[in-house]
């Protein structure tokens, strides 16, 4: 039996791959909301003002296209974003370095660039199709998860034994004692769900915050505010913006708000997620610290992390707990 803490995309994809496995499962879901949950679920190629290509971007995309699938049906389609480069410098650059960039970003005008090789997941949709099979095989506990009732000795949670505990719990890590010696940055993100029954979007619209489909509505969003976790999680300044603009978006079209979303994400100081085993407990393990990224990196480290517990192949050098950052060099713990 594997133990899953955690309630969004990185927890219940955990869950698929043991399903798929055929191996039993029990996930801890809480009732703090999960960020990806309201994700965009926007895959995009590129990264920075530079528009390089993102890190591993073509092996983290084979694997979530196969991976988000589910019972014949996919929840994951290509798609196209036009971007609006606000700064001309940039955009400057980037026509002098376009020849080596041109299998993901082609411009169409000054100061507008279309970005190929774009995916976006259905994340919502998913995960409630998820949810639901989980439901049906009675492998969902919703209840807090209680660290003190973990005993590393003989592997057992309460009635539970365990091969192993994963926790992918997103912002709870941060209550997490196993763990507390990493460094996550909580990151507050607000978007808006808005409806509008007579605008039509070909493209998802990138110009300061994107405009894409999000279940049969439309997402606008999001802000990236490094707060402190006690912060509000919804602000007025956050959603006038964002009506701002939404009426940039839609012109003279009316649209009216449905919902405004917010969660706070988990970041790390490197930007890249922490997947290991705890250095002292071999059988826990962290699988968080995704930040933005984590409908196109979750697919793939999850199927490492999960053949590094059944068969101890290895997990990969850059997202390992032993790097820590201190005057900007990295060093082992």
């Amino acid at each position: 039996m594997i133990l899953i803490v955690g309630g969004g995309l990185a927890a219940f994809s955990l869950g698929k791959m043991l399903f798929e496995a055929g191996i039993a499962f029990k996930i801890f879901k809480n009732e703090i909301p999960a960020a990806s949950a309201i994700s965009s679920g926007i895959i995009n190629p590129i990264s920075g003002r530079n528009f390089v290509l993102s890190w591993k971007y073509y092996d983290f995309l084979e694997t979530a296209k196969s991976f988000y699938q589910l019972e014949n049906e996919s929840y994951i389609a290509p798609v196209s974003i036009e971007k609006h480069v606000e700064d001309p410098i940039a955009f400057s650059n980037l026509l002098l370095s376009i020849d080596s960039k041109k299998d993901w970003i082609e411009i169409l005008e000054s100061q507008k660039v279309l970005i190929k090789n774009s995916y976006q997941v259905a994340v919502p949709f998913f995960l409630e199709k998820l949810e639901h099979l989980f439901q049906s095989m009675n492998a969902i506990v919703y209840e807090n998860f209680d660290y003190t009732q973990v005993n590393t000795t003989t592997n057992q949670y309460k009635d539970l034994s365990f091969q192993a505990i994963i926790f992918a719990e997103g912002i709870s890590v941060l209550n997490n004692p196993f763990f507390n010696h990493l460094t996550f940055a909580p990151n507050r993100g607000e978007a808006l769900e808005v409806i509008s029954k007579n605008f039509e979007l070909k493209n998802i619209l990138h110009k300061g915050k994107f405009i894409c489909p999000f279940k049969n509505h439309y997402w606008i969003g999001s802000t990236f505010d490094r707060v402190d976790i006690n912060q509000p999680l919804h602000t007025q300044k956050a959603k006038d913006d964002l009506l701002a603009k939404g009426k940039f978006f839609f012109g003279d079209t009316p649209f009216e708000v449905q919902n405004h979303l917010a969660a706070f994400r988990t970041t790390t100081h490197d930007r890249r997620p922490f997947i290991d085993a705890h250095p002292t407990w071999p059988n826990l393990f962290i699988f968080n610290g995704f930040g933005t990224k984590g409908v196109s990196l979750i697919p793939y480290f999850a199927a490492e992390l999960i053949q590094n517990i059944l068969h101890q192949t290895p997990i990969s050098e850059e997202v390992q707990i032993r790097r820590v950052k201190k005057d900007k060099k990295y060093h082992l713990i």
